[in-house]
């Protein structure tokens, strides 16, 4: 019988939902600014911006793999790859 070599896997297959929760993000943002007056007044303003899209090779930092390592998972588990499309 012949062992495999290398280090085991770290794929969990709860990586699936992170994954998709990781990239199910709202397109805008609101971000709050507080402005003050020359008399030392303040106020705040809610401001709306297009959200920082998400990147496979953030999410592969988050979990602590590298990159090529999502792509191998995706060829390698068909539930992640379901996830990945």
């Amino acid at each position: 019988m012949r062992r495999k070599r290398g280090q085991p896997s770290k794929y969990r297959p709860e990586y699936c939902h992170q994954l998709v929760k990781f990239f199910s993000i709202d397109p805008i943002e609101d971000i709050e600014e507080t402005h003050t007056s020359k008399k030392g007044e303040r106020w705040t303003v809610i401001k709306q911006r297009p959200s920082r899209p998400p990147f496979f090779s953030a999410f592969a930092r988050k979990i602590g793999v590298a990159d090529d390592t999502l792509t191998e998972w995706e060829k390698r588990h068909a539930d992640f790859s379901v996830a990945v499309k």
